[in-house]
C-alpha cells in the first residue's frame, strides 16, 4: 500500500533531524556557486543596461542598442550563464544524493555535492536539455500563434490568431507541468544507476509514475504555505523548506519504486525465519 502524504513528510522530519547542517550546507554552497559565477559572466550585460538606465533617468534621450549591436563580452557572458545553468545540474544531482543517501541511512557529507561529476556526469546534462526541448515544444504552438498575430495588422485576424496563442499558451502550460511529473524521478533513477542513460531514466520515470501523477501533486500542494512561509521571511525559511520538501520526494520515490515494501517483506521474512524473540515469553 502506497504511503500517505503526511508519512512521507514525517520520513523525511525524521532523516534530517540531526543532520540539518550538512543538508543545509550543501544547498548554500550549490546556491552560492551558481548565483556568484551567474553574477559575474552577466556583470557586462547589467552594466550596459545600468548605464543607458541611469541616462533615461536623467532625462537624457536614451536608443537601447540592436541585440546584434551589443559588445562581444555580453554574448560571451550569456554563453557562459547558459553553461553554468546546464552544469548546474550535476551539482543537484550531488544533493539528490545526499539526500537519497541520508533517507537510507547510508553515509553521505558535504562532499558529495561534488561526486556526481564522477558519475558520468554527461548524463544529467543531457537529461536537462532533453527537459529543456520538451518544455519548448509545449510552448511552440503558442509561440507560433503569437507571431503570427504580431505580424499581422489585420485587427479581425490580429484578435483571432491572440485568441489561439492564449488557448495554445495555456493548453502548453498544463503539458508541461504534466511532463515534468512524470519525469520527476528521472534524477534519482540516475543517481541510482550509474549505468542508465538519460532517455532510459525518462522511460523508467514515466513508468513509475503511472498512477502517482495526482499523489505528486497533492504532495507538492501541501507545501504552499510553506512556500508562502519562505517568501514572507525574504527567503529564510528555504533553508527549512527547500530540504524538507526534496527529502519528502526522495521518500515518494523510494516509496513509487517499492524499496519500503522491499523492506518490510525483508524483515518480516527475517522474523519467521529467527522465530519468536525472548521478550515474546517475558
Amino acid at each position: 500500500m502506497n504511503k500517505k502524504c503526511s508519512e512521507l513528510k514525517r520520513l523525511s522530519r525524521a532523516g534530517l533531524l540531526g543532520n540539518f547542517p550538512i543538508v543545509i550546507c550543501a544547498y548554500v554552497l550549490v546556491s552560492a556557486i551558481v548565483n556568484i559565477v551567474t553574477r559575474v559572466f552577466t556583470l557586462p550585460v547589467s552594466n550596459l543596461y545600468e548605464e543607458y538606465y541611469m541616462d533615461f533617468i536623467m532625462g537624457e534621450r536614451v536608443t537601447m542598442p540592436e541585440i546584434t549591436e551589443l559588445p562581444i563580452s555580453c554574448y560571451v557572458g550569456l554563453a557562459a550563464v547558459i553553461v553554468v545553468s546546464i552544469i548546474s545540474t550535476v551539482l543537484y544531482a550531488g544533493i539528490a544524493r545526499i539526500q537519497l543517501n541520508l533517507m537510507r541511512g547510508e553515509k553521505f557529507g558535504i562532499g558529495y555535492v561534488f561526486g556526481e561529476f564522477r558519475h558520468r556526469p554527461d548524463r544529467y546534462i543531457v537529461a536537462a536539455l532533453l527537459k529543456i526541448v520538451i518544455s519548448l515544444f509545449c510552448y511552440l504552438p503558442g509561440l507560433v500563434f503569437y507571431i503570427l498575430a504580431v505580424l499581422n495588422i489585420e485587427e479581425s485576424i490580429f484578435l483571432v490568431y491572440m485568441m489561439v496563442s492564449i488557448v495554445a499558451m495555456i493548453v502548453g502550460m498544463i503539458l508541461d507541468i504534466f511532463f515534468r511529473i512524470k519525469l520527476m524521478l528521472s534524477t534519482y533513477l540516475l543517481v541510482d544507476n550509474e549505468n542508465l542513460s538519460a532517455v532510459n531514466s525518462f522511460k523508467d520515470s514515466f513508468d513509475f509514475m503511472n498512477g502517482h501523477v495526482l499523489r505528486a501533486v497533492y504532495i507538492y500542494l501541501s507545501f504552499i504555505p510553506m512556500t508562502l512561509l519562505t517568501i514572507l521571511t525574504f527567503g529564510l525559511g528555504g533553508l527549512w523548506v527547500q530540504p524538507y520538501m526534496e527529502g519528502t520526494f526522495v521518500n515518494f520515490y523510494l516509496d513509487v519504486i517499492g524499496e519500503f515494501k522491499r523492506i518490510q517483506e525483508e524483515e518480516r521474512r527475517l522474523d519467521e525465519e529467527m522465530g519468536p524473540s525472548f521478550e515474546t515469553y517475558v
